[in-house]
């Protein structure tokens, strides 16, 4: 039975119509114009279109259905047009139940209001549940509507003719089921295989005081438009596998999440409990896209869990791994006043205006987290507790900052053929800028079970924090390599332990003579790997009350020395206020290149060189006790190839010194015990020894060896054209042997020379000096 009404006064019904609408026998209404008041208790209704601004209300009581049969003139369950206004129900006196079997469609600035107890919205063959377009506002349920239920789209989009829409559901429960049109051709666009779409500047809003529970995809498209969700328990799932087992194969349409070109999205508030969602997508591309200028997706509640597989994209979409252009948006998952936020899936932020923020008490991401070409991201703030990445990515001019108390960024480790491998813990490349930790920070741990790597190129690094541990296990596999410029700095003044697990390898190469500079700063600072600086430009300072360094074996095919500074580069260990510096492992300068300056110093109260220190090559240099504070220094030092050697110290030196083959040594200390040795054509070993030197000294070979001591305690010898000259100024207790017959002996006024064994020497000068051992044979040449 189908009624067209279209007076422009209150409407009252024929006795057919009445006696219809008391039997219940379902009837297709077309309004035009005019306004109607229809009643109707516990009917099954057919399909009511409005149009020409139309006014129709159906109040009643108990249930209402809607079940179209398709023979009004107008679409689905409910289809208001031409500025027309259907209301059904009251806010105040609502349905007990209200069922459309059909679309709601609302368009051309028309309004349609359902108000009832319980709400179930089924689209049917329709294009989607309920659709506001060209204008129209779509009001379903108020803050008493129990629940809301609809199967399909809800669409609210500007139409055809640009003026943007609103649609509006409120419920104590909200569930969104998911019902695409498998007829759409693949990959074909548009709308219509969402749970939720807003374009053309429209709103959607969904509003629940209990549970929102959307099962589909939800885009938002066009600056302007908008789509909220509130509740207190939101779920969000989507996967691209339908019913009976269906594949629906779509572009965008198979993202969980897509906001674009300037749209907005926010799910959840503050007063969110919990936020859960689990969107994947078939064609392994990203689940969740935030793309275009402004675009903003906003994700927050107390508990917060993203499973995004296919990943989060925060940028351009343009097909292509790299672009010209990258118009990035905002994506802000989380708040300070989230307690955790757990994300499994990759994040990619691209673009110079593409911005990711994670927020919260605690904070896992179980993935790799990547920035590209001027993005930002944001992970943590000063509230936050803990904050756990798997691996970090960063290229091209980037901004990177995790805050928190304690902080670790993982490594990402997978079998291939049998073998495991592990990807860096954090890449940064080309100017990109990595911020790790603050002031406020308590522990920053960087590398997993299988090891830690740390890639930085043209790019720079800090990490703070009170505590910092880079590598849980002593693996040689693993390193920080700092290369083609930037810096990196690890720990500052108000750090109290750096523990690096991992080697630590440098260099700039001829092709990139830019600047490295690394700075590893504690209280207490321990090295277990090699360290080894390369090329010119590349330095590292480590300064701390105590430093350590453990590994005194190389490995070969990096460095023939566990520590060392090779080709142009320099390396700084210890300062002032370095109380111990102990290195196990020899130390070693290396010029390489005939006439490169590459420079080691030493510095700190107490040091102990293990296995020794040296400096080999042209323009190679190791200095020791520059700073003014070294006490003791322990430890063999040799100077070799023109390298050139100085230890300055007031206390006592304990090792033996050698300069050979053109190497220079200068020693100056309060005393000395080990033995002093200078060979070949060019060398040159200078020890100036305040108190007493126990130890002997040579020269040989065209060596040259100048010793000037309190007293000492050894013998003296020359050979093969080598050249000592010795001068003692309190007690000397040993022999000379002077084969080259170049020796100089020289006893200060007052000096004593106690004879061991028959001595001889070319120049001998007492300058009142005795010769307390009378016994014995001497020969003064």
């Amino acid at each position: 039975m189908m009624m067209y009404l279209s007076h422009k006064k209150k409407v009252l019904l024929s006795a057919a119509v009445l006696f219809a609408l008391a039997s219940g026998e379902a009837f297709a209404s077309s309004y035009h114009g005019g306004t109607s008041d229809v009643t109707s208790s516990n009917e099954t209704l057919d399909e009511l279109y409005a149009t020409n601004k139309a006014k129709v209300t159906v109040t009643g009581s108990g249930t209402i259905t809607f079940t179209p049969s398709g023979t009004a003139d107008g679409e689905g369950a409910i289809d208001a047009s031409g500025g027309s206004v259907v209301t059904i129900g009251s806010s105040s006196l609502p349905y007990d139940r209200l069922t459309a079997n059909g679309e709601i469609l609302a368009e051309d600035k028309s309004t349609v209001n359902l108000y009832a107890k319980e709400i179930t919205i089924n689209k049917g063959d329709d294009y989607a549940a309920v659709t506001a377009a060209n204008g129209a506002t779509i009001t379903i349920g108020t803050a008493n509507t129990t629940s809301l239920t609809t199967t399909g789209e809800v669409l609210s989009t500007d139409g055809d003719n640009g003026a943007a829409s609103s649609v509006t559901l409120t419920a104590g429960d909200v569930t969104l089921n998911y019902s695409p049109n498998p007829s759409a051709d693949s990959g074909s666009g548009g709308d219509e295989d969402h749970t939720l779409y807003a374009d053309g500047g429209s709103s959607l809003a969904v509003n629940a005081s209990g549970t929102v529970t959307i099962k589909g995809p939800i885009g938002a498209v066009d600056s302007g438009s908008s789509i909220t969700v509130d509740g207190s328990t939101i779920s969000l799932t989507h996967n691209t596998v339908g019913e009976d087992g269906v594949t629906y194969n779509y572009d965008l349409e198979t993202r969980g999440i897509h906001v674009e070109e300037g749209a907005s999205v926010r799910i959840g508030s503050d007063s969110t409990t919990s936020l859960a969602i689990d969107v994947e997508n078939s064609s392994d591309d990203s689940s969740i896209v935030v793309s275009g200028g402004a675009s903003k997706l906003e994700l927050y509640g107390k508990t917060i869990s993203v499973t995004a597989e296919d990943g989060i994209h925060n940028g351009k979409l343009t097909g292509e791994t790299f672009d010209t252009e990258y118009e990035g948006g905002s994506l802000v998952i989380g708040s300070d006043s989230t307690d955790s936020l757990i994300v499994n899936g990759p994040i990619q932020t691209v673009g110079s205006d593409a911005s990711t923020k994670l927020l919260g008490s605690s904070i896992a991401v179980q993935s790799r987290i990547g920035t590209y070409r001027g993005g930002a991201l944001t992970i943590g703030s000063k509230s936050t507790e803990s904050v756990y990445v798997d691996t970090l990515f960063d290229s091209v001019n980037t901004k990177t900052t995790i805050l928190g108390n304690d902080i670790t960024i993982g490594n990402r480790s997978y079998y291939l053929d049998g073998m495991l491998y592990s990807s860096p813990s954090i890449d940064i490349y080309d100017g990109s800028i990595v911020t790790i930790g603050d002031d406020t920070t308590a522990t920053v741990t960087i590398g997993g079970d299988v090891g830690a790597d740390i890639d930085v190129q043209d790019a720079d690094l800090t990490l703070k924090g009170n505590e910092i541990v880079i590598g849980l296990n002593d693996d040689q596999h693993f390193a920080i390599y700092h290369d083609y410029g930037g810096t990196v700095t690890i720990g500052d003044e108000n750090t109290e332990s750096v523990v690096i697990n991992t080697a630590l390898l440098m260099q700039t190469t001829r092709n990139h003579q830019k600047s490295n500079l690394t700075t590893v700063t504690g209280d207490t600072v321990t090295f277990s790997g090699i360290v080894s600086t390369y090329g010119i430009g590349s330095s590292l300072v480590v300064d701390g009350t105590t430093i350590l360094l453990t590994r005194d074996t190389p490995i070969l095919e990096v460095s023939p020395y566990p520590i060392s500074a090779l080709y142009g580069s320099a390396i700084a260990l210890g300062s002032s206020r370095t109380e111990s510096l102990t290195l196990a492992g020899t130390v070693a300068s290396v010029s390489l290149v005939d006439g490169t300056d590459t420079e080691v110093s030493l510095d700190g109260s107490a040091i102990t060189l293990q296995n020794g220190a040296v400096a080999t090559g042209n323009g190679a240099a190791l200095t020791i006790g520059s700073a003014g504070v070294t006490k003791t220094l322990t430890g063999d030092l040799t100077a070799t190839d023109k390298g050139v050697v100085t230890a300055t110290l007031s206390g006592t030196y304990t090792g033996d010194a050698v300069a050979s083959d053109a190497g220079t040594l200068s020693l100056r200390a309060g005393a000395a015990e080990g033995n002093l040795t200078s060979t070949g054509s060019g060398s040159t070993l200078t020890a100036t020894v305040s108190g007493a030197a126990v130890g002997d000294a040579s020269a040989a070979e065209s060596g040259n060896l100048t010793l000037t001591t309190g007293s000492l305690t050894g013998d003296l010898t020359t050979s093969d054209s080598g050249t000592l000259a010795a001068t003692v100024s309190h007690t000397f207790t040993g022999k000379t042997t002077d084969d080259a017959d170049t020796m100089t002996l020289t006893l200060s006024s007052g000096a004593t020379w106690n004879l061991t064994d028959s001595s001889t020497v070319s120049t001998l000068n007492a300058e009142g000096g005795l010769l307390a051992s009378w016994t014995a044979r001497w020969v003064r040449r």
